[in-house]
């Protein structure tokens, strides 16, 4: 089947997959079509990622749109752009999928115009409003980027009512398109995200020496909804009774998304050497920073799906301590849950990483959740729609 793939970004290889799962998904997501013998060409409207490493030879081939505009303006402005270039394409593809709404409005209208027939499969994500509350900016910045997410949540709106299925990564999320998007309930469809197999499943658990000090992960952008400061305090809190480190994994330091929240938390903890702060990660890197940890804490705050990271750490054996709300739960058990009390949350951890490795390993999530399962997954959703 030719597919074409609409992106935020499009890396080279693992080198350039950091951290977001915007950008991460769809690249193995790509990849494990391909390998099943789908066609696919790529358009990707960010340039996010670092790398100079040459392409693949044997990688989908990728169109580029770029603007220097910011928010709601850069948006509509790449959709206009993009317009020529994505109606050609789209009538020699057998189906669309858009990996973000945002860059999906001229794809939408094309069908509203019945330009174009092919199929118009989107995937979710919890943009616009969702995460701008989770954040809870304030003054001037929060008043523009509130009025940038409205005029997103309206595209959004527009692009969900006219595509063919609208794919989410949880039941919860499937709730949120309903009520926040206005999605119609008989176009939705539930896949959740993966992890790359080629690079989690020769991947061992690192069980911790005896006597030695509670490793604690954090992986995630710098933005308030992922409970940086949360993470850190925690740390502190542990190691008041047992000694444990924190490892952060953030992403670009050249892409730092939120500098105020860097310069109030991240940047003191420059030599800290209960922290271990990292950027510009390679997504091949990190199986085994996950096997190396005792544990994965997820403090997200207002707002997830599931994160990649949860299915990458328990792909490995690691156990993940997140937040106990929204899609989370769904994939982990309430015995598991923080429960946002900083003295309890980290009583609760001493408790449990006290216990020998055996008797707290979770259950592996290798096999299903992987990208090739989940590539089945989407090509059942292709088939359903030829049928039509």
């Amino acid at each position: 089947m030719n597919i074409l793939l609409i992106t935020q970004d499009f890396p080279n290889d693992e080198r350039d997959v950091i951290v977001s799962g915007a950008v991460k998904n769809p690249f193995y997501l790509s990849r494990a079509l391909t390998e099943r013998g789908h066609r696919l060409t790529i358009v990707s409207f960010d340039r996010i990622s670092s790398s100079k490493a040459p392409r693949d030879p044997g990688a989908p081939p990728v169109r580029r749109f770029h603007s220097s505009l910011k928010l709601f303006f850069r948006t509509l402005w790449l959709n206009t752009r993009s317009f020529p270039h994505l109606l050609h394409l789209a009538k020699r593809h057998d189906v669309i999928q858009s990996h973000h709404p945002h860059y999906t409005v001229q794809v939408a209208a094309m069908k509203a115009l019945r330009l174009i027939r092919t199929p118009l499969i989107v995937k979710a994500h919890g943009t616009a409003v969702p995460e701008l509350r989770a954040n809870e900016y304030k003054g001037i910045k929060g008043f523009l980027l509130n009025i940038n997410a409205r005029f997103n949540l309206l595209f959004d709106r527009f692009v969900l009512r006219t595509a063919d299925i609208t794919v989410s990564s949880s039941r919860y999320q499937l709730f949120e398109l309903g009520t926040l998007y206005k999605a119609r309930p008989d176009r939705l469809s539930m896949i959740r995200n993966g992890y790359p197999e080629s690079l989690y499943d020769k991947v061992e658990k690192v069980p911790r020496p005896i006597g030695s000090a509670f490793a604690l992960l954090f992986v995630g952008r710098i933005v308030p909804k992922k409970g940086i400061a949360y993470f850190i305090d925690l740390v502190r809190q542990v190691n008041k009774t047992r000694k444990a480190r924190g490892q952060l994994i953030l992403g670009r330091r050249l892409g730092i998304e939120d500098q105020g929240l860097y310069k109030t938390h991240i940047a003191p903890l420059a030599g800290d050497t209960t922290f271990n702060v990292r950027f510009d990660v390679q997504d091949r890197e990190m199986p085994s920073i996950y096997a190396a940890a005792d544990v994965l804490i997820v403090p997200s705050r207002g707002y997830e799906s599931i994160p990649t990271v949860v299915y990458e750490a328990l792909a490995v054996g690691t156990p993940v301590f997140p937040t106990g709300d929204w899609g989370i739960p769904e994939i982990i058990p309430p015995p598991y849950h923080l429960s946002g009390n900083i003295e309890r949350d980290a009583a609760h951890l001493v408790d449990e990483l006290s216990k020998p490795y055996a008797a707290r390993r979770p259950v592996h999530s290798r096999g299903e959740n992987g990208w090739r399962a989940r590539a089945i997954e989407f090509e059942k959703l292709y088939a359903g729609l030829a049928a039509r």
